[in-house]
């Protein structure tokens, strides 16, 4: 019970700080007379309530996986430290690797009845502005070794690839003018 006060009371400071969340939030609260704690407690549970059992989840899960991590990236990309930068490229590279890992298990994933809120959670853990949020846990001990691993062979595939693509681009332009 007393984890439970602590993660309250660290979740109602997190609504003092100043961004775009706790601006829409402050106004909310305003003009309805609820307080913002009430109304982002509101807002989760239907978030999770609409995750659960809504259509159009996937999109819903993109938006909260991609959005407020755009809109941080182009803040990122406008100041001049790096330590930002490279959080949120971090950031886009577990993302990358979670949509790679979707394409591949689609027609598996497709029967986890909860995998969007699963989804968005996990995405949700990956961005959380802490100093070691879930995307650079899951860089350090997944990507980064398994990439510095198989640098040579990723490579050697995107030449190769990079190559192939070339030519048949050269061939559709030569057979494009040749009809000409």
């Amino acid at each position: 019970m007393e984890k439970l006060k602590c993660y309250q009371s660290r979740f109602a400071e997190s609504l003092e700080k100043k961004n775009v969340v706790t601006g829409f939030l402050s106004l909310c609260e305003t003009r309805s007379g609820i307080s913002k704690l009430y109304l982002a407690y509101g807002g989760i549970a239907f978030l999770t309530l609409y995750l659960v059992i809504g259509y159009g989840t996937d999109i819903l899960t993109l938006l909260v996986g991609a959005l407020y991590p755009a809109y941080q990236s182009v803040k990122a990309i406008e100041t001049h430290e790096k330590e930002d930068d490279t959080k949120w490229l971090t950031y886009w590279v577990v993302f990358a690797s979670v949509q790679l890992f979707e394409a591949c298990t689609a027609m598996m994933i497709y029967y986890l009845p909860l995998y969007p809120i699963i989804k968005c959670v996990f995405l949700i853990y990956c961005m959380i502005p802490i100093q070691q949020n879930g995307s650079l846990l899951i860089y350090r001990r997944l990507i980064r070794p398994f990439v510095l691993e198989h640098s040579a062979e990723i490579d050697s595939v995107i030449n190769s690839t990079a190559v192939v693509a070339g030519n048949m681009m050269e061939s559709a332009v030569q057979k494009s003018v040749e009809k000409k």
